[in-house]
């Protein structure tokens, strides 16, 4: 402890030693040795001390009896009376005071026409880091002076320069494993959000750290803080109080917010059809149906066309029509003709005879229920309403009972759900007390994997939401916003001289935009699975690419169908040339 400061207790500035702030200590009096045999018991003047010495030594200039008056009378009030006898009247003692000038132990004793003390001089000492020094002086005429050299004093920090023990689990996107780096201590092998603000952190406030990877239970958290091991718990907790232990520790402010969401298996809405999945608006029966009703009306249309006097064949026999309209009605062109009706692209060829309009009349009506069925129940069937759809909230989900629905029995809101008088977390509540069986698993990632087998949503915290975006396309998440929502941050152990100023740097790097910059890196971005960006009632490919497989089969068979057609053409062709050859050589012969 340096002398002349004894007003400053040494304890006081040995802790401030430790917790980087920077004081500036105001001293109305110059460092001087104390008189002999005037010093305190530890060595030291205090203040008051010297203003003590300085008053006796200036009453006792006023005259020198006095002096010896004063010191060795032990009557005070003789000793006033001789002051006033041997120098005069008390105002002419004052006069004198008033032009007395000397250097004492408070510094330069002098005093102005109403007895205060004038020319004061007041020394200022900087203490940082365990060191005292004198940088300047101000007088009580409001002139300040600083010693050659010095600076004005830049931003210090506590964690400046130091290396932190930092404890820390495994929690996506908090704190991951880069894939192929093996788990050695240090930085480089993980990545994620807390990474990434340590890093931020670290820049700002000068430190570098060692990282431990525990576990992320809670209790295990609280065990890290209470013992001392580490500096920093790079865990982000919630910060809800109650739970047992939480009184052993202390929060930053928060880093993010969190909650709770529903998720379920993505529903398999090809519904087993392949690439036949446009056919599934109707049954199998329904379409063996169609197809014999469309074969019977074709052979009832052959069979009318070739019999019937009224019908192209017979009446092209008469030379009633031209002769090439006689086939307009043979099994191939009525097969056709129906098909083309079945399509909505109208029937090539119209019968003449009644009994063949009232067969087509009657192929149509059916057609028409038919296409007008199949319209409506394909665009139902296709962008049908699922769980999926139906799902968007707590309300929905209290709404329906075709999807159970559950969740970790150790999760809070459990507790909630149960003692909640409020609708819709009333309703949940009764389900999960009344199902608990089979709606509460005992551990969260076993309530997670009932659900990607499907058929159960899970109520599910934040904490599996990167994985049901980036790795598990699988599952879906149904709700745009998080409920029961909570703050997470950064726990220290009750005391932690780190805390204040952690909590500074996270705001003023929330100011900067840093933290804003990290959220969208890491909970914004695109994601791997695409989690419904498909609009509701709006198809996909999934939903109709059987019908351009059905084309595409369809120009393939044509393309055969040519291939066979242009060899019979041709071998039908030569075969007439042989034959007529034949004919003319035979003719010459006779």
């Amino acid at each position: 402890m340096p002398s002349g400061r004894p007003d400053v207790r040494e304890t006081q500035l040995r802790s401030a030693r430790s917790s980087g702030a920077h004081l500036t200590l105001l001293r109305p009096f110059p460092e001087t040795v104390p008189p002999s045999g005037r010093g305190s018991p530890n060595g030291q003047l205090t203040y008051r001390m010297r203003l003590a010495l300085d008053a006796v030594k200036l009453v006792t200039s006023l005259s020198p009896d006095l002096g010896t008056g004063y010191s060795r009378s032990s009557n005070r009030k003789d000793s006033l009376y001789l002051a006033t006898s041997e120098g005069g009247s008390r105002a002419e003692m004052a006069n004198y005071m008033y032009k007395d000038n000397f250097s004492g132990q408070s510094g330069n004793v002098s005093f102005d026409s109403c007895g205060k003390r004038k020319n004061v001089t007041v020394f200022v000492d900087e203490y940082l880091q365990g060191g005292l020094k004198q940088v300047g002086t101000w007088t009580t005429e409001g002139t300040t002076g600083f010693k050659p050299g010095w600076q004005k004093p830049i931003d210090t920090h506590l964690l400046s320069g130091r290396h932190l023990r930092v404890y820390t689990a495994l929690s996506k996107p908090f704190f991951m494993k880069k894939p192929g780096k093996s788990s050695e201590v240090g930085s480089t092998p993980y990545h994620g959000f807390l990474v990434d603000m340590l890093e931020m952190l670290a820049s700002r406030l000068n430190f570098t750290w060692d990282i431990t990877v525990g576990s992320k239970h809670r209790m295990m958290i609280v065990a890290a803080a209470e013992s001392k091991k580490y500096d920093l718990l790079l865990v982000p907790l919630s910060m809800r109080t109650g739970f047992p232990g939480s009184e052993k520790i202390e929060f930053s402010i928060p880093i993010r917010t969190r909650g709770y969401f529903l998720t379920m298996k993505k529903p398999n809405r090809h519904g087993g059809e392949g690439i036949f999945q446009f056919m599934g608006p109707f049954s199998a029966q329904v379409w063996l149906s169609f197809v014999a009703a469309a074969v019977g009306v074709s052979l009832a249309l052959a069979a009318n066309g070739r019999l019937n006097p009224y019908e192209w064949a017979r009446a092209a026999g008469r030379g009633e029509v031209p002769e090439e309209e006689a086939q307009n009605f043979n099994l191939v062109n009525c097969l056709w003709s129906t098909f083309g009706a079945a399509v909505c692209q109208g029937q090539e060829f119209l019968p003449r005879s009644s009994a063949g309009r009232l067969i087509t009349g009657a192929w149509w009506f059916l057609v028409l229920v038919i296409v007008a069925s199949y319209t409506a129940n394909l665009a139902a069937f296709l962008s049908k309403t699922s769980a999926d759809r139906s799902i968007r909230s707590l309300a929905d989900l209290a709404g329906q009972t075709d999807v159970p629905y559950g969740t970790s029995k150790g999760y809070t809101i459990v507790k909630f759900l149960k003692r909640s008088h409020e609708e819709p977390f009333k309703t949940i509540g009764r389900y999960l007390e009344k199902n608990s069986d089979e709606a509460l698993l005992n551990d969260s990632r076993q309530a997670f994997e009932r659900a990607a087998k499907g058929d159960f949503i899970f109520i599910s915290p934040t904490s599996y939401e990167y994985e049901i975006l980036n790795e598990r396309c699988d599952m879906v998440i149904l709700t745009d916003d998080y409920f029961f929502k909570y703050q997470v941050a950064l726990p220290f152990p009750v005391g932690s001289p780190y805390r204040m100023e952690i909590n500074l740097a996270l705001m003023n790097m929330t100011q900067d935009g840093q933290m804003d910059a990290l959220e969208n890196r890491w909970f914004y971005k695109k994601y791997k699975c695409n989690d419904g960006s498909t609009l509701d009632g709006v198809m996909d490919m999934e939903h109709l690419d059987g019908i351009f497989y059905y084309l595409m089969i369809g120009i393939a068979t044509s393309i055969l169908v040519f291939a066979l057609e242009w060899v019979h053409f041709k071998f039908k062709k030569g075969y007439k040339k042989g034959r007529s050859g034949k004919l003319g050589n035979g003719g010459g012969g006779v």
